[in-house]
């Protein structure tokens, strides 16, 4: 994935909206979904409104310069290809944020992605496809997640998920889930197969 493992989106996010959303101020503790209209007091935003919370700064300029890279990344990505590993971001955006997050990957992430996936969840004027399809077409045995939904269709295929730890998926229950792996920190995620 590539929001919230590669990247701290929801921090740039908030700090773009200055942690309002309409008017109304909100947390990164209180986002239990990506879908805002989905929060207990955020039930008045549309559709449009929840996921334009999302897009319009990941379409800014400002993306390229205050959206970071988590620490670690880089270095261990590349350690692992140098070990032969393949790997692919698979991301829920889609097809109108292409040029900038692909800008963005080449930029902090030089040849390390085999290649790099929209699932178009949001944009019904383009193909839509799930991570299962993608990671099913292209061999993926091992992937990093931070939506509890997305890594349970994962787990579904006998994909071993690495689920980190975030306001969003705090009710997972993972004795049910043996293939998800919920980790407090990137660290904690061993690449190794």
């Amino acid at each position: 994935d590539i929001d919230e493992v590669l990247s701290e989106t929801i921090d740039f996010v908030l700090e773009y909206h200055k942690g309002e959303v309409k008017g109304k101020k909100i947390e990164r503790n209180q986002i239990s979904d990506y879908f805002l209209a989905n929060i207990p007091w955020y039930e008045f935003l549309s559709t449009e409104e929840s996921a334009n919370f999302f897009i319009e700064p990941l379409s800014s300029r400002l993306m390229f310069t205050a959206l970071k890279p988590v620490d670690w990344a880089f270095k261990k990505l590349k350690e692992r290809k140098e070990a032969w590993h393949h790997f692919y971001a698979i991301t829920a955006r889609g097809e109108p944020l292409r040029e900038s997050t692909e800008q963005r990957i080449n930029n902090h992430f030089p040849e390390i992605f085999d290649k790099l996936f929209f699932c178009n969840h949001y944009w019904p004027d383009f193909p839509r496809y799930t991570k299962e399809d993608i990671c099913t077409e292209h061999g993926v045995s091992l992937f990093v997640e931070d939506n509890p939904r997305y890594a349970i269709d994962l787990e579904k295929l006998g994909i071993k998920v690495f689920l980190l730890n975030k306001p969003w998926n705090a009710n997972f229950k993972g004795q049910e889930h043996p293939w998800i792996i919920k980790v407090n920190t990137r660290e904690d995620i061993k690449l190794e197969l």
